[in-house]
């Protein structure tokens, strides 16, 4: 299922999921390759219910909170984005994307602290922060941090 994706075959993508899901419907990867689609193709509202579904089935699924927490944040329920990100964060406290996606928020909301402390914390786990993320909240640095 996940193939499809690194072949940038989105369609082929869908298809295959949606079989994978019809033949076995706690398939919580086929739910979440969906979500991921249907967010590549700006279908927001259909991403967020695939990747609901997938955590049901699987509330351990880390890159499904990950990117629910970024088609909340593209549909602007910012809070939203905020709880999924630190949800993950429960599950895995290690998980950089959910620092970086939280540095994002945060810098979103104007807190600034938290913002640098999860980029920074995104950064000491290794995680390939976006340069322009990091010039923005340096300029926060020396009041906030």
């Amino acid at each position: 299922g996940g193939l499809c994706l690194l072949r940038d075959d989105l369609d082929g993508c869908m298809a295959y999921n949606q079989q994978a899901i019809k033949a076995r419907a706690g398939f919580f990867e086929g739910h979440g390759n969906i979500g991921f689609v249907h967010l590549q193709k700006g279908e927001i509202d259909d991403a967020i219910r695939s990747l609901q579904k997938a955590i049901r089935w699987n509330p351990n699924f880390l890159q499904a909170y990950a990117t629910l927490a970024n088609a909340y944040l593209m549909k602007g329920l910012i809070d939203e984005s905020i709880q999924t990100n630190l949800k993950a964060l429960e599950l895995e406290p290690a998980f950089a994307i959910a620092h970086n996606n939280l540095a994002i928020v945060y810098l979103e909301k104007k807190k600034y602290d938290l913002a640098i402390k999860h980029v920074d914390k995104a950064v000491e786990l290794g995680y390939e922060v976006d340069p322009e993320l990091l010039k923005e909240i340096e300029t926060f640095r020396k009041e906030f941090g």
